[in-house]
């Protein structure tokens, strides 16, 4: 079919007989004139048609490599699981990262407060403290660690990346955790974007502390912020952790993309996608 067609079924009536279910159908399609427009009527049926399609695999062709499969480990959904009782908390655990279950092997955890959080927070909420003296991630032991270290008991090899959502609210331009997207971000002081650097630095330096090493990280999720120094930073502090970029939405993912790896200077920091 050479267009788009979005076929809504509107009305699904069952009209059950000995021999067969029909439903009635209403459609509405992209280019075409049916706007709620009466189809001819579908019959389920028993039989089973033969094959028409056959799928060819050739292990011997490969392109890209899939390191692994997971989710967003939240405050959310952290504190959820929380709320369980014992073995209700092994059981969940046992169904996302055991080999019994879908075997998570790569997840996502949020440096400071994403839009899945109990309220906004940070890991340093002291104004002006530019070296980061008042830096801990206290807030991640109640519930966040918890979980992710119960999640390393059942699998062993469990990596992480994390992402920022916001900058604390003092180092932005309109002193707020929300909106971070330009014009709204970090405030354009060579001071600020230092300490921003050295906040992803310290944050993989307490982490390893608790035992919980990130295989990478991302500058920003849903990057539309300037945020010049923290990859400069981190190949220098931790270098083993890798940089991905663009941790946002397909539809706009080519320009972007495109941008960054045509800047030799960003794109000798960037390990992938």
């Amino acid at each position: 079919m050479n267009i788009r067609i979005f076929l809504l079924i509107l009305i699904a009536i069952f009209k059950l007989s000995a021999c067969r279910v029909v439903i009635d159908v209403v459609s509405t399609a992209n280019n075409t004139n049916d706007r709620l427009s009466i189809k001819p009527s579908i019959s389920f049926s028993q039989k089973r048609l033969p094959a028409k399609n056959t799928i060819v695999v050739d292990e011997t062709i490969t392109y890209q490599t899939i390191i692994g499969w997971g989710g967003a480990m939240t405050e959310a959904a952290s504190f959820v699981w929380s709320l369980l009782l014992p073995e209700l908390q092994q059981e969940v655990i046992d169904a996302y990262f055991s080999p019994r279950g879908l075997s998570y092997s790569l997840c996502r955890i949020t440096m400071g407060s994403p839009d899945f959080a109990l309220n906004k927070y940070n890991c340093d909420n002291h104004t002006g403290d530019y070296e980061l003296k008042h830096f801990n991630i206290d807030r991640d032991r109640r519930y966040v660690l918890p979980f992710v270290k119960r999640a390393q008991e059942t699998n062993k090899n469990l990596e992480f990346f994390f992402s920022p959502w916001s900058p604390p609210g003092w180092m932005k331009k309109n002193g707020d955790m929300n909106k971070s997207i330009f014009p709204d971000g970090l405030i354009n002081s060579t001071e600020i974007y230092k300490s921003w650097a050295l906040y992803f630095s310290k944050f993989i330096t307490a982490y390893n502390k608790e035992g919980v090493k990130f295989w990478g990280f991302t500058v920003q999720n849903e990057p539309e912020a300037n945020v010049p120094y923290p990859c400069p930073r981190i190949s220098l502090d931790h270098p083993n952790v890798k940089m991905i970029i663009y941790d946002s939405n397909r539809d706009r993912m080519t320009p972007w993309v495109d941008a960054i790896l045509s800047d030799t200077e960003t794109s000798k920091y960037i390990s992938g996608v």
